[in-house]
This record gives C-alpha cells, sequence and structure tokens, in this order.
C-alpha cells in the first residue's frame, strides 16, 4: 500500500485542503498520517524515517517570504538526513505555491484552483510531475 506522510509546516493552522487531500488520497488506496499542525522540521525527518513514504504532503497558507525560510530549514535538514531524495508534494495560496516551485522541493504543487479530478488523476499516478498553473 502507497503512504503519505502530512503536515502543515511554519505556524499556519489551516487544515482544511489538507484534510481534503488525504481523504482524496485514502479513497485512491493510500495509508495516510497527519502529523499535525505547525511541525518542525526534525519532527519531519523523523517520521519520514519511520513510515518511509512514498509522499511527503505539506500545506503552508501565510506568506510567501516566511515560505522561502521554511522550505530552506526542511531542505537542509533532508539533506542532513540523506533524504534529498524523498517526493514531496505542496498546497497553499497561489503565492506560495509560486515560492515552492522555486525552492525546487516538490513534485506537484496545488493551488486548491485544481478540479478534484485532477488531485485524484495525480494520486492514481495518471499525471505524475505536472505543476501548478499560475
Amino acid at each position: 500500500m502507497k503512504k503519505i506522510v502530512a503536515a502543515t509546516i511554519g505556524n499556519c493552522v489551516h487544515v482544511a485542503g489538507i484534510y481534503n487531500f488525504l481523504n482524496l488520497a485514502e479513497l485512491c488506496g493510500y495509508q495516510t498520517t497527519f502529523l499535525g499542525i505547525g511541525v518542525k522540521p526534525a519532527r519531519i525527518i523523523g517520521a519520514l524515517q519511520e513510515v518511509e513514504p512514498d509522499y511527503l504532503a505539506l500545506s503552508y497558507r501565510l506568506t510567501p517570504e516566511v515560505a522561502d525560510k521554511l522550505f530552506g530549514e526542511l531542505k537542509n535538514a533532508l539533506q542532513e538526513a540523506g533524504l534529498s531524495h524523498q517526493k514531496m508534494i505542496f498546497g497553499g495560496t497561489p503565492a506560495v505555491a509560486k515560492a515552492a516551485v522555486e525552492s525546487g522541493l516538490f513534485c506537484r504543487i496545488f493551488t486548491g484552483e485544481e478540479e478534484e479530478g485532477a488531485v485524484v488523476a495525480f494520486l492514481k499516478g495518471e499525471t505524475a510531475g505536472e505543476e501548478a498553473r499560475f
């Protein structure tokens, strides 16, 4: 069974989008683990090492400037843990999604403007690698 570990990062408490994504993932046959709100890189790394998921799904909906810093911290933590290869998915506002694209960390980025069918198609492996449109 494929696995997804998910969390919001930074001080973002918005969970509706990531909960919806995880629900769709479960309907597509994934085992999902939600780490919580505002999860720090160390906890994310621990979960990746323990669960060994197919994807790490992260959400952040506040400011692109703070997102840049958070992405940098996560990138460093992944490199230090030898997990730079981890496939990651991001969900956030269009402005933050642009910062996610620029970070180079994510294989798929969602802004919430996509049709549900596009999310399901990705989860089923029908549109791997397609990025968010702005």
